[in-house]
């Protein structure tokens, strides 16, 4: 019999909340693999949540997974207070109340949490960002953990009010005027939809507050009136390090980033971007340097201590913090990291290699390939070009003609110093010459007596190197590669905008044979000369073998390639672009709302919605984000038109998918069927995502489809691992339960669209 113990506060404690600790569970071990990959086996989920209706576990219950061995579900009993741990799939309890209500559900240490079904995000990481509100039924009320880090606690707790600002995960800068921009956490603690905090039942929004107080010794204090506590605002002046804030164009959250500024420039201001390791936030990685004399230094902040690696939304981050002190002519800098910023470094210059000036990894790894692995499937190859910017081996060549300087500690036990060794005889091998310290008996992070900072930050040759090259070589002959337009579109004097092939690289190649300018390109099917390369007026060019002469001299001059060869000219209206493209987790950006569907069933609403909202938390939990949650209804009353769209459900069950999804598109999803182009699956308990244009009339807009055949369709979209860095999905796939038992196995169809917005040949389809 699964208990729970309750915990009144005392008399003299009145103010304060109860608790509930469930102290009596089940859990099982892991039966199937984990890893980053689209679609993963989950036998826990398949014979427990998949259906509302499935029973609920037992001592006698066994499950067999991808590993291939038995489990059965054991009785762990706990203390109040304690945490329970081991290799973990699941655990499950039951807590019985004498009455409904809401409360505030804190998980921590693991990332998934199932209330009568429903689900709700965790704290995976321990990182103490509060609770999520969650109804605890009058009866028993099953309760399901996932996703273990160790171990886990879960707490309930009584809610101040019915809407709050919680006093927990706040983005709070430093103040260097009176008013200040910080991001805080809205809660509606409630099961209807609040009417003054205007948000819907049970959810959270991180939004943007300008927050004005009183000003006192060394703090501004603001007394908010939704707030159980004031927001603290500690005042910096002077030449200090600071943390600062500014609103993403990605979501409208409030992002932060620390700030060191130039001590006494004598000219020019230089900038150096540097990126922090895992666990580690803008304040500490500002805080390991020691201030320079005409160097300023901006350390954003991934949206989270571990946030996307610098991968996905981690890098536009960096460029967005960049930006919010430089400007939107964004100029060359230099760029350095350390650990997962090593590994940024090596991420933003191979898939950039134009931005940056010199570069400076220290214990950086290379890829999830070469540093922690990916698992293998069926579809590997398929994924992993839709994530192709991970692949930093892939893009070496990019690096060589970048100034660098590699630091690692020889005895480092978290990232080896052969992923430096190996960084290095590959560039060297290309003819490049890094500069390379290898401190002899260090560990992970180190320091010493070389610099006033952290030394394996602050090394003083690294920024000798930087001292050596303040200004950016521009060069006629290249050899550039990218992954797609949508990561890195231009190089030098070139830019691409579409590609033949989706889901492929790109490669140019410019050289210069007598007298006469030459560019070689692989998989590029529309490029634009944005200016005349260095010292030359091109009024000749070879594409591909192709002579074109008098050109004109005005700049930008496209070309398409189009039936074996090249034109002058411009792509037609509606096609892909740099902008407006795949693969589909592109789509979370641009402002985007999540759009959940009310014109099914009651049953088909309740799951679009909830799916929808732990989206919502997902992209707050990860990302620091704002996931701005709208009934179709409120969509097409407000008529945001110039934001990217993420759609829940289908035609039927989705009052905006008329109107931002044409019947003629290449996608299209209903009750009991999903269509690619002129193929139908059918069956009523499939799942798709795909990325498409929004139809005539919303230009630059991307509709991110999260679409089902049915309910159950709807719930399986939960075991998706979107806002996992090293994990991609191509423009569109469809999917069944299969997954649950064989992962890749479950994938019907997948793959990219044209840059006519039509299915191409690199893709896969089940027979």
């Amino acid at each position: 019999m699964l208990g729970l113990l309750l915990i009144v506060c005392a008399a003299a404690q009145e103010s304060a909340p109860r608790e509930l600790h469930p102290l009596d569970w089940l859990v099982i071990e892991s039966v199937d693999k984990t890893g980053r990959r689209p679609f993963r086996p989950d036998a826990v989920f398949d014979a427990y949540l998949l259906n509302r209706a499935s029973r609920l576990p037992a001592t006698d219950h066994t499950l067999k997974g991808e590993l291939g061995v038995e489990r059965t579900w054991q009785e762990r009993h706990i203390k109040a207070g304690e945490r329970i741990g081991g290799e973990l799939a699941y655990a499950f309890t039951s807590v019985t109340m004498d009455h409904s209500g809401v409360w505030m559900a804190e998980l921590s240490g693991a990332g998934r949490l199932w209330v009568n079904d429903t689900p709700f995000i965790g704290d995976v990481y321990g990182l103490g960002l509060g609770a999520v509100p969650v109804e605890l039924r009058e009866g028993a009320n099953s309760i399901f953990v996932s996703g273990v880090r160790g171990s886990f606690q879960l707490v309930f707790r009584e809610p101040p009010r019915g809407e709050f600002i919680a006093d927990t995960d706040r983005t709070v800068p430093d103040a260097e005027s009176d008013s200040t921009l910080c991001g805080l956490v809205h809660v509606n603690a409630t099961t209807q939809r609040s009417t003054r905090l205007r948000l819907p039942p049970l959810s959270i929004e991180k939004r943007p507050v300008q927050v004005q107080g009183v000003r006192g010794k060394g703090e501004i204090v603001a007394e908010l009136p939704d707030a159980p506590s004031p927001v603290r605002l500690r005042v910096i002046d002077g030449l200090a390090h600071r943390r600062r804030s500014f609103l993403s164009h990605e979501d409208e959250s409030v992002q932060e980033y620390g700030f060191l500024p130039a001590q006494a420039p004598s000219g020019k201001t230089r900038t150096l971007l540097s990126l922090h390791g895992a666990g580690v936030d803008c304040w500490g990685q500002i805080s390991s340097y020691s201030p320079k004399t005409d160097l300023q230094i901006i350390a954003p902040t991934n949206r989270r201590q571990f946030g996307f690696d610098w991968q996905d939304w981690g890098r536009t981050n960096a460029y967005e913090a960049l930006q919010a002190v430089v400007g939107k002519q964004l100029p060359e800098v230099y760029l350095s990291g350390h650990s997962m910023g090593g590994h940024g470094t090596w991420h933003l210059a191979s898939n950039d290699p134009d931005r940056f000036l010199a570069i400076a990894p220290s214990a950086g790894w290379i890829s999830f390939d070469s540093y922690g692995g990916r698992p293998d499937g069926e579809l590997r190859a398929l994924w992993h070009a839709a994530d192709g910017a991970s692949d930093t081996l892939a893009r070496i060549d990019n690096l060589v003609g970048i100034p660098t300087y590699i630091i690692h500690g020889t005895a480092d036990d978290n990232v080896p110093a052969s992923e430096a060794r190996r960084m290095e005889s590959e560039l060297r091998a290309r003819g490049a010459q890094p500069g390379v310290h290898y401190e002899e008996g260090a560990g992970h992070w180190w320091d010493g007596g070389r610099s006033p900072g952290a030394d394996c930050l602050d090394w003083p040759e690294a920024f000798e190197l930087f001292d050596a090259h303040a200004q950016q070589h521009t060069s006629a002959d290249f050899d550039w590669r990218s992954v797609d337009p949508g990561v890195d579109d231009a190089h030098e004097w070139v830019r691409v905008e579409q590609l033949i092939e989706y889901g492929l690289p790109l490669r140019i190649k410019s050289v210069r044979v007598d007298n006469t300018r030459h560019l070689i390109t692989q998989n590029v099917r529309q490029l634009s000369l944005l200016r005349h390369p260095p010292d030359e007026e091109l009024t000749q060019l070879v594409l591909d073998g192709q002579l074109f002469t008098q050109l004109p001299r005005v700049r930008p001059l496209s070309f398409v390639w189009n039936m074996g060869a090249w034109s002058v000219g411009e792509a037609q209206a509606g096609e892909k672009s740099a902008w407006l493209s795949g693969p589909f987790k592109r789509a979370f950006r641009n402002r985007f709302v999540l759009v959940y569907g009310t014109a099914g069933s009651a049953e088909e609403n309740r799951e679009l919605f909830e799916r929808a909202r732990l989206d919502a938390q997902t992209w707050w939990y990860r990302g620091n984000g704002r996931g701005i949650l709208l009934s179709d209804e409120e969509y097409l009353a407000e008529a945001a038109e110039n934001r990217n769209v993420i759609l829940y459900g289908n035609r039927d069950t989705n009052r905006a998918f008329d109107a931002l999804v044409a019947g003629d598109a290449p996608f299209d999803a209903r009750r009991g069927s999903i269509r690619v182009a002129d193929r139908e699956h059918r069956g009523d308990a499939l799942g798709a995502v795909c990325i498409l244009p929004a139809r005539s009339g919303r230009k630059e807009v991307l509709v991110g489809l999260c679409a089902d055949s049915g309910s159950r369709g709807t719930r399986l979209g939960q075991t998706l691992a979107t806002f996992v860095s090293g994990v991609g999905y191509p423009d569109y796939a469809v999917y069944s339960p299969e997954i649950l038992r064989s992962g890749d196995g479950g994938v019907l169809e997948a793959g990219w669209w044209s840059a006519r917005w039509q299915p191409q040949h690199f893709s896969f389809r089940r027979n």
